[in-house]
């Protein structure tokens, strides 16, 4: 658990500091600085009001981690999401979609730590499960693992289950109409080149573009660009 050095019944005024070591009176981005202040406020006042191991205070872990994580404090991050992963288990069933996302977000953080690849695919598993349990195929938390998972299985050079995961996400982003199928759709295609499939990368790139079109425009730059792309590979298709 956290320990506020600084509370905020002291006479030290917006100054907070964690144990960790991160001082938020150093931040020089004045949004992160903000977050923090506000985050660590709200941690400190549903402490003292409902006590260390009230849901609420499990949520507010997870919102802190969330600042952390935009920082690349990843290790801190996963702390944090360690603590609410601990009440929530606490308070909820194993399988609470609640605990499933606390679960996804410690797979994502711990892939941003060296050597904990493992663990990152041990925590995304266990979310996936916790939400499909109750809340089936086309639950929007599914997403991140299944994207994650499949970052991490195309950074190990395994294609094949980095597809299958892809695959998942982009099932779900189109059943929902979920904004990230743009990023799914060119990961699959970089998956694809990766493993020799040029015909198969190009078929998503095209999949994008139809994408960027659809949702910003045939003018937008982002869309240009990749029609650029898609011409290019089909010339050396060619």
């Amino acid at each position: 658990m956290y320990t506020m050095r600084c509370p905020v019944s002291s006479s030290c005024g917006n100054r907070y500091q964690y144990d960790i070591g991160v001082d938020i009176s150093t931040t020089t981005d004045t949004s992160l600085s903000l977050s923090l202040s506000l985050s660590l406020r709200c941690l400190a006042g549903k402490v003292e009001k409902k006590g260390p191991h009230h849901l609420d205070v499990a949520e507010c872990y997870v919102h802190l981690s969330d600042v952390y994580a935009k920082q690349d404090l990843w290790p801190e991050a996963l702390e944090l999401l360690e603590d609410a992963l601990a009440i929530q288990q606490d308070k909820l069933r194993p399988s609470d979609r609640v605990t499933g996302e606390t679960l996804g977000k410690m797979g994502s953080a711990s892939a941003h730590i060296a050597g904990r690849l493992d663990e990152a695919i041990d925590y995304h598993d266990r979310s996936i499960s916790a939400v499909l349990e109750t809340h089936g195929v086309d639950d929007s938390s599914l997403i991140p693992s299944y994207f994650s998972m499949g970052k991490i299985h195309r950074e190990r050079g395994d294609h094949t289950n980095a597809m299958i995961s892809l695959k998942r996400a982009l099932t779900c982003i189109v059943k929902i109409g979920h904004p990230g199928e743009r990023d799914v759709l060119v990961l699959m295609a970089q998956t694809a080149a990766a493993s020799g499939q040029q015909d198969q990368a190009l078929v998503y790139l095209k999949k994008c573009h139809a994408f960027l079109c659809k949702t910003a425009g045939k003018d937008a730059q982002d869309t240009l660009d990749m029609l650029a792309t898609v011409s290019s590979i089909e010339r050396s298709l060619a």
